[in-house]
């Protein structure tokens, strides 16, 4: 179990960087239907998901419910998350893997915090696992870990990375959309040129005339579930560049129970 966690780990990571889901790719020979003179009929193309149509998101709040009670039917899955802020003087970038059994719910969240510049480096690894209405955390740092618990019931919903995939549902707007298979599988790509609300999906200090390039890729499944969510920008303020890297995937469901790790310990 712990390694098929760790492969789909690596999967997200993989995701994360940018290797699939987001372009369209091009099929090997092997992908590409025989022709045969045996008549078949051509099957009906998959419906648009709830909440979105071939304009982009046409209901916001449809679409949002329909990416959590999708993840909330399943019986484990892994999400994955990356933010990376590029300027002048350094690059700070914040890393998030973590596994969810929604039913109990149980979670094994995974997050690296890392920052470089003229200034020097730092960094920070905090592991949490949540079960029973305890989150027990470990944070690593300079060295040095430290352990505690947080006692408090976390509902199913918050691990589904709604943080995430809700600004790139309601605050964009796509200008194209493709739909394509992959696995076996039919995925709606949604993909917009530029980015309107820089607040939502960056930062409230920036405003869209600080944008000087930017663009938005969301990849939907057939039941509603964001898949992937991509965005790149940058930024000019006080005459200094700031580029922004955002990416988040969903892998693994159904095939990632979550394990409770040895230094968490029932207490």
């Amino acid at each position: 179990m712990r390694r098929q966690a760790a492969v789909v780990a690596v999967a997200v990571l993989v995701v994360l960087s940018g290797c699939s889901l987001f372009g369209g790719g091009t099929p090997t020979g092997a992908d590409e239907p025989t022709a045969t003179a045996t008549s078949t009929a051509t099957p009906t193309p998959a419906s648009y998901p709830t909440g979105y149509s071939a304009e982009g998101v046409t209901n916001a709040t449809a679409a949002r419910a329909a990416h959590v009670s999708g993840l909330l039917a399943t019986d484990n899955f892994t999400l994955g998350y990356n933010a990376t802020v590029r300027g002048e003087n350094g690059t700070s970038r914040i890393t998030l893997v973590q596994a969810v059994s929604p039913d109990e719910p149980r979670a094994l969240t995974d997050t690296v915090i890392s920052a470089t510049g003229n200034r020097g480096s730092g960094g920070l690894r905090r592991t949490r696992f949540y079960a029973n209405g305890t989150q027990y955390v470990r944070v690593q740092q300079g060295g040095n870990t430290s352990y505690g618990t947080i006692n408090g019931t976390v509902p199913p919903e918050a691990f589904v990375g709604r943080q995430y995939t809700d600004a790139a549902i309601t605050n964009v707007s796509y200008d194209a959309t493709e739909r394509f298979e992959q696995g076996g599988e039919t995925f709606f790509r949604f993909t917009a040129s530029d980015i309107d609300d820089p607040g939502a999906l960056l930062s409230s200090r920036i405003d869209a005339g600080d944008v000087t390039g930017g663009n938005v890729t969301l990849v939907v499944g057939t039941d509603g579930v964001v898949q992937s969510v991509r965005y790149r920008a940058t930024v000019q303020q006080d005459g200094r560049t700031v580029r922004y890297g955002v990416t988040f995937a969903i892998a693994g469901v159904d095939r990632t129970p979550v394990q409770r790790p040895s230094w968490a310990q029932r207490g």
